[in-house]
């Protein structure tokens, strides 16, 4: 998966959880990113 998809999904993510209005999924959204963020880290 290119860096760019990734950034495309996580920020389809982040959207969904601000549309659900639900502060624990944003939460799991935050975390799931950071730690995918980490293990595909920008390319440079």
């Amino acid at each position: 998966m290119q860096h760019d998809e990734l950034d495309a999904v996580f920020c389809l993510l982040h959207l969904l959880c601000e549309r659900a209005d639900m502060p624990e999924a944003c939460h799991a959204c935050a975390l799931l990113t950071s730690t995918l963020s980490l293990s595909f880290p920008p390319a440079a």
